[in-house]
């Protein structure tokens, strides 16, 4: 978990060191995504790192809940940034998502009852 933290930390920093030193029109549209990466490795950490609090460790699946967790916002900023962000968009978005949770609970009942 101390890692993860450490991660979480590294994240944050290059992230505000890139918002606040780099101008977006002049830089290259390979590193404009790098603040969506940062982002989504940050929320994901964190997420899966309030998870891991009720059980005192961190699991593969506290890191799959969290990357899911931080798929919906990064992917609705992401809408939001190229002007394609719509209320359809939103919808369908969160039912992908619903859907999403409930086939890895499902799987999470299937893998324990194979045990």
């Amino acid at each position: 978990m101390r890692t993860a933290l450490r991660t979480i930390f590294i994240c944050v920093i290059l992230l505000t060191l890139l918002v606040c030193t780099t101008q977006p029109h002049s830089l290259p549209q390979v590193v404009l995504i790098a603040p969506f990466i940062l982002l989504f490795v940050s929320l994901a950490l964190f997420v899966a790192v309030l998870l891991a609090l009720k059980s005192k460790g961190l699991t593969v699946r506290h890191l799959r809940l969290g990357a899911l967790a931080a798929s919906l916002p990064i992917l609705l900023l992401i809408l939001q940034s190229i002007g394609q962000l719509t209320l359809r968009d939103v919808a369908t978005t969160g039912a992908l998502f619903v859907l999403g949770y409930f086939y890895m609970a499902r799987r999470a009942v299937g893998q324990r009852s194979e045990r």
